[in-house]
């Protein structure tokens, strides 16, 4: 179902971008196979964080069209991320390890403090800090929110300066419209199971607790459609992130086998380059927020309580 060999998005927080872009691939090859194509989540990425800056500042949409809203960001947003690419279409040709380099040449470390983090998100992050840590936030910067303010301006300037050509090419332009056409009458649809960082459920409440995306996931893997998850990997044995703080990522779940104990073992499509592509066993499932799946003209979602996401015109 996909294009290519796995994805790497090197230094840079857009694996939303990169999640977005393989269920809509996937939908687009099952739609026109056998003519599979490969779209750009450095196209993507630029195009859906130009609307994403002007909100963090205003606090509404500043432009007919834009998806994400100030309270969500990044993650939180993917639904608004799938229908974006639907309805505006997507470039094949815009290379992403040049998109990279301009990327960290001109931000640095700024791309984590101002791209992968919501206001909230970025306090939330401090609150957890030592005390001394803390204070320095206060004293120096005026606190988180100023921080994230702050930094969210310098990123704002930088963008408009040294990103936006990336897609603005002729060719860039004219891919985007073909998909566009083809893409037509696709949609995509996404269900929330709970908001933010949660603790793991007791040993009792497990099976309880994992059942809502456990079904849902094995269904739409089922119908043979990757799915678009959510999850907080902090912690989770294998993903590079257990040190226990909470610490959401995007990624796709593209099938699962079952394990000696008879339990299912949800295999990732990952954004982070080969041999990284983790599994997630379905004991860890409640760590999934949210799921998004993106239909052809043909298709029906699985059972379950999926809202269908549109085009906020």
């Amino acid at each position: 179902l996909f294009a290519g060999d796995s994805r790497n998005q090197m230094s840079i927080g857009d694996c939303h971008a990169f999640a977005t872009v393989g269920v809509v691939e996937a939908a687009y090859n099952r739609q026109y196979k056998p003519d599979a194509i490969r779209f750009s989540e450095a196209d993507l990425f630029v195009r859906f964080k130009r609307g994403d800056i002007l909100i963090y500042q205003n606090g509404a949409p500043s432009t007919p069209g834009d998806f994400a809203t100030k309270e969500g960001a990044g993650n939180d947003e993917r639904h608004h991320e799938a229908q974006f690419a639907l309805r505006d279409g997507v470039a094949s040709t815009v290379p992403y390890d040049q998109f990279e380099k301009r990327f960290r040449a001109e931000f640095g470390e700024l791309s984590r403090a101002a791209d992968y983090h919501t206001e909230n998100g970025f306090a939330k992050d401090v609150a957890r800090e030592n005390p001394l840590t803390q204070f320095v936030f206060g004293v120096l910067y005026g606190g988180p929110a100023q921080k994230w303010s702050d930094d969210n301006k310098e990123w704002e300037k930088k963008e408009f300066a040294a990103l936006s050509a990336a897609s603005n090419s002729p060719q860039a332009a004219a891919e985007r419209k073909v998909s566009k056409d083809k893409l037509a009458g696709f949609s995509a649809y996404y269900m929330d199971f709970h908001q933010g960082c949660i603790d793991a459920p007791a040993p009792a409440d497990l099976a309880k607790a994992i059942a809502p995306q456990r079904e849902v996931i094995k269904a739409e893997l089922l119908a043979n459609r990757p799915v678009y998850i959510s999850v907080d990997i902090g912690g989770l044995a294998g993903w590079e992130f257990e040190t226990g703080k909470c610490a959401f990522h995007a990624t796709i779940l593209q099938g699962y086998t079952t394990d000696k104990d008879g339990g299912l073992v949800f295999h990732s499509r990952n954004s982070w380059g080969k041999g990284k592509n983790h599994d997630v066993p379905e004991r860890e499932l409640w760590r999934v927020k949210g799921v998004v799946t993106v239909l052809t003209p043909k298709e029906a979602p699985s059972a379950g309580k999926w809202i269908k996401e549109t085009a906020q015109e």
